[in-house]
């Protein structure tokens, strides 16, 4: 027996259990930590909570004011001798992304040069004469006489899948530009009239 070891017994289990409790009380803690962190970048990553907003042009008293508050939430610059309009911006935000675009509602009325009218247009199908009256009450909330309209051409850019709807009415004569963009639209809401 002088190369042989007396070994206590119950020796060698005491080898397999430490390993055996680490994992199982490391485990949980490791995965609650990874749940923890997943869960902050998701928060730190998503879009920041957006009030719902009412913008009137009526609250701003300068043109160039008026022009500047208007390209924060349109794509587009243009040249105005006058211009009104209504800004709905709706809520959107929370933990998770979402997938549809804050809900947007663009209403103006405005005088431009006769040089511009042509610009609004652009990449918009062919105007044509459209009966005033129908879907067009939000011009009136512009101080549009419903019965004007007779004089705008009208064309309208839908993209139902997108819930998306642009709708330019032009009175050449006077100069005056009617200007809708919805997104995300309840196709409900949008009929072909203007």
């Amino acid at each position: 027996m002088d190369g042989d070891r007396a070994v206590p017994v119950g020796s060698h289990g005491r080898r397999f259990k430490r390993p055996l409790l680490l994992l199982l009380v490391g485990l949980p803690i490791v995965l609650v930590g990874s749940c923890a962190l997943i869960a902050v970048i998701a928060v730190s990553m998503a879009p920041p909570f957006e009030e719902a907003r009412d913008l009137s042009s009526s609250d701003l008293p300068s043109l160039e004011q008026k022009k500047e508050v208007l390209e924060r939430y349109v794509s587009f610059q243009r040249s105005y001798e006058e211009l009104e309009f209504e800004i709905h911006s709706g809520s959107r935000g929370g933990l998770l992304p979402s997938p549809d675009p804050t809900p947007l509602d663009v209403r103006l009325r405005a005088v431009v040069p006769r040089s511009e009218q042509r610009r609004w247009l652009r990449g918009m199908p062919d105007p044509r004469r459209r009966p005033g009256g129908g879907e067009a009450h939000w011009a009136e909330d512009l101080g549009v006489d419903l019965k004007a309209l007779r004089n705008f051409r009208w064309s309208i850019e839908s993209k139902p899948q997108a819930r998306f709807k642009r709708i330019v009415g032009i009175d050449a004569q006077n100069s005056v530009v009617l200007y809708r963009l919805c997104t995300p639209c309840e196709l409900s809401e949008w009929n072909d009239a203007p």
